[in-house]
């Protein structure tokens, strides 16, 4: 979110608030000061209640796309240590990070299934009413990962899994690919 100064230079930098700074100069040095001062007192009342309130809902708008909740995520010490799990808010996870994938999960980010399936509702995302089947992202894949082109393998921020189908006796899991405003949900607000 802009600091305020920035909102309110972007406010005074509008053309119509330009206009009227040009207007009361041009009254000032005319017979017309009580005119001009009157303009002036309205304007920089109009433009700190136009700030006020566009910075009241920029916060709003960041508050309403804010998720956060309690994650299993799997990280090592050391390199030569085995992962160990983990449970953290999601406002802690960093691109890379593995999480586990439960039943009725929402996902706090855009992740790359890397191991199982999930049934996920993107109802939120797409307005699909439909549940649609993610699977795994191929291990021995000779293409490079594009987030656009492998959308199949990617369970999107906002999201919800209504079944996280593990094969073997694997955990399923995933790779944070973006998160906060980068994410698909991000990029919409």
């Amino acid at each position: 979110i802009k600091s305020h100064f920035q909102l309110l230079l972007d406010e005074i930098l509008h053309p119509f608030y330009v206009f009227q700074i040009w207007s009361i100069v041009v009254w000032y040095l005319e017979p017309y000061v009580l005119y001009a001062t009157a303009i002036a007192i309205v304007s920089i009342f109009s433009a700190l209640i136009s700030l006020l309130s566009t910075r009241k809902n920029l916060v709003n708008i960041r508050n309403m796309a804010q998720f956060s909740c309690d994650v299993t995520v799997l990280r090592r010490k050391s390199p030569s240590t085995a992962p160990e799990r983990k449970l953290i808010s999601s406002a802690d996870l960093v691109p890379g990070d593995v999480v586990e994938i439960t039943d009725d999960m929402t996902f706090p980010c855009d992740i790359v299934l890397c191991s199982g399936s999930s049934v996920v509702n993107e109802s939120m995302l797409t307005g699909e009413s439909l549940p649609v089947l993610k699977a795994a992202i191929p291990v021995h894949s000779e293409n490079t990962f594009d987030s656009e082109a492998d959308k199949r393998f990617v369970l999107f921020c906002g999201t919800k899994s209504l079944e996280a189908r593990p094969v073997g006796n694997k955990k399923v899991t995933g790779i944070v690919l973006r998160t906060g405003f980068h994410t698909a949900k991000g990029r919409l607000v």
